[in-house]
């Protein structure tokens, strides 16, 4: 679950069946209480808007100010943990916007089915695909 304002991404390794559960791992910060926004291979810069997909198995995250997605392909057991493969940027730290096959311009949404990744990209009015196999 994207928190955009909290630059974070809230991982359950269950579906919640009640009210105020809460989650088993945050992504993009150090633990549940930091809000620190970056451009490395574990912070996003999503205050305005950012999309998560799953095909049970990666994650991905539309990392919108940094104009990137960042990819983790195993399910993260720990808080923090790095991004595997970043798209849309040549390396985790770089976040200039790009309208190119490779580059991103304000990606807002990314999803993802067993053999595809679609990512709506604004700032260009495009969508990518990749395949995800």
């Amino acid at each position: 679950m994207s928190d955009t304002d909290s630059n974070r991404v809230l991982v359950f390794n269950s579906f919640p069946t009640s009210n105020g559960i809460s989650a088993d791992v945050v992504l993009g910060q150090a633990d549940f209480t930091s809000n620190v926004f970056g451009t490395t291979n574990y912070n996003f810069e999503s205050s305005s808007t950012s999309s998560v997909s799953s095909n049970g198995t990666q994650i991905f995250v539309a990392d919108y100010y940094n104009n990137r997605v960042m990819v983790w392909n195993a399910w993260p057991t720990g808080n923090g943990v790095p991004a595997d493969r970043v798209l849309g940027q040549p390396n985790f730290t770089s976040s200039t916007s790009n309208v190119t096959a490779t580059g991103l311009n304000n990606p807002n949404s990314v999803s993802v089915s067993s053999q595809y990744l679609l990512v709506t990209d604004r700032g260009s009015n495009r969508v990518l695909i990749w395949r995800t196999q």
